[in-house]
């Protein structure tokens, strides 16, 4: 009696929405079954057809069968050892982070950062640094799911969002997203840690915010009294001007009668010289005529 023996059959892969669900290859299998669970790397260059990211490569995990394509999803990717090698050179200061956080959707994702300085800097330099990544990262990463953080690793949005944060304590040669992967097989214990991890640094963000709310208050305030005081000082400087500028009119109309005065004084010192000099005029003029009656007399 002769065997009979399974075929097996074929199935396209196909990549995720993210990339419009391209075929990315195709694999045999005696069961639809036997695929899901299974992973598979792939270079980004293939998937969004740019050659620039061709030194990243994504892992696809194989979600669920339709018919004969196997569709997938993201859950891994890295930047290949060779394009870090070339990036690293002497004379700059290197860091690297390994940072646990929780999406919005309960996902545990590690995502492991590479910065590079652009000189040598100090330690105090560096670990400000750090800490404002890690409390930056644990931040964002919670308000989103691992797909919409997987799209904004891809196309480079949390990259330029991170140096610009980063900016402001120390200019960077070099803020690179080296790995970010799904931790599917995770322990409860070490899944608890995390929680912790999180839950600390978010208690110290809001401490934070708190403080430099309460600082900001302290400053309004402060600036609300100095406007204040200046206004007060500006009322009191023109109350005294205007307090001034009457007394100069009280003065000026005090000064008035007092030149009318002199004026009236002046005229009557006038008007009594002529009555005198018309008196005089008529004592000389009377004089002649005595003489002339004692003459004919």
């Amino acid at each position: 009696m002769a065997r009979t023996t399974a075929k097996k059959r074929w199935f396209e892969i196909t990549a995720p929405k993210l990339f419009r669900e391209g075929i990315v290859g195709d694999t045999p299998a005696l069961e639809s079954k036997l695929l899901v669970g299974k992973t598979m790397k792939v270079n980004l260059s293939t998937l969004n057809n740019d050659m620039r990211s061709q030194n990243t490569e994504v892992t696809l995990l194989i979600d669920h069968i339709e018919g004969d394509k196997a569709k997938t999803k993201l859950i891994g990717l890295r930047t290949l050892p060779n394009s870090i090698k070339r990036i690293v050179r002497k004379g700059r200061t290197r860091m690297d982070l390994s940072i646990k956080a929780i999406t919005k959707d309960d996902k545990v994702a590690t995502i492991k950062i590479l910065l590079v300085s652009r000189r040598i800097i100090k330690g105090s330099v560096s670990s400000a640094l750090i800490v404002e990544t890690k409390r930056f990262l644990i931040k964002r990463i919670s308000s989103l799911d691992f797909e919409a953080l997987f799209e904004l690793v891809v196309f480079g949005k949390l990259y330029k969002e991170l140096i610009q944060r980063l900016g402001k304590i120390y200019p960077l040669k070099i803020c690179e997203i080296r790995q970010l992967k799904l931790e599917r097989f995770l322990k409860a214990m070490d899944l608890r840690k995390v929680k912790e991890d999180v839950s600390r640094e978010k208690r110290m963000n809001t401490e934070e915010k708190g403080d430099k709310e309460a600082g900001e208050e302290k400053k309004e305030k402060e600036v609300t009294e100095s406007k204040e005081e200046k206004k007060e000082e500006i009322a009191e400087e023109s109350r005294e001007e205007n307090k001034e500028e009457k007394k100069e009119e009280k003065g000026e109309i005090a000064e008035e009668p007092k030149e009318e005065k002199q004026e009236k004084e002046v005229t009557e010192s006038k008007e009594e010289n002529k009555e005198e000099k018309k008196e005089e005029k008529g004592e000389i003029a009377e004089e002649p005529k005595e003489e002339k009656k004692e003459a004919s007399e």
